[in-house]
């Protein structure tokens, strides 16, 4: 299997540790943490597979910015990033302002919320992995489909003129001999 890199960001220390701890008991996890978001989005340019991003990431820090506003921010540097948004609050506005701003899911911190989220990863990892393979397939296709057109076109100058137009002899014509050139 392959590895899946994962960003979790919270403030919360406490949290943070005890989350990294339930995650890394999948050995095909790669946790990197992050306590605020504005390091998270200088992070990007490796882009995780996933991220795991508290809601109230300006808690702890009040100057810090708000997990909606790094999920926004996230969505326009790396939109095919998915973002698991994790809040306390069991508030259904956090949880459609989550999704809205393109969160593909919405975990309450609870006693359920680490094998929610290990269940949002393997499903974000397979669709990514069908997705990869459906492209492939379609490469294959196109390439295969513009084999398969220049091999009729070939076919029908063929059948047209045997020596496709000069350019091979004519069948029973013996090809003029190669002419040597004398080495001085």
């Amino acid at each position: 299997m392959a590895n899946t890199l994962i960003y979790l960001v919270d403030d919360d220390d406490l949290y943070l540790k005890t989350a990294v701890h339930n995650l890394s008991q999948n050995k095909s996890f790669t946790i990197k943490t992050f306590t605020t978001g504005e390091d998270v989005l200088k992070a990007l340019s490796k882009k995780p597979d996933v991220i795991i991003l508290d809601y109230f990431l300006d808690s702890e820090k009040p100057n810090a910015m708000s997990g909606i506003k790094v999920l926004q921010e996230i969505k326009q540097i790396a939109p095919d990033v998915e973002v698991i948004m994790l809040s306390g609050q069991e508030d259904i506005d956090v949880a459609v302002n989550s999704v809205k701003y393109g969160a593909v899911d919405y975990v309450v911190k609870n006693k359920s919320a680490f094998i929610r989220v290990q269940n949002d990863i393997k499903r974000v990892t397979k669709t990514k992995a069908k997705d990869k393979d459906q492209e492939s397939f379609k490469k294959f296709a196109r390439t295969m489909i513009i084999f398969l057109i220049f091999l009729v076109i070939f076919l029908i100058l063929y059948l047209i003129d045997e020596t496709l137009f000069g350019l091979i002899p004519s069948p029973g014509e013996v090809p003029p001999p190669v002419e040597e050139i004398p080495l001085h």
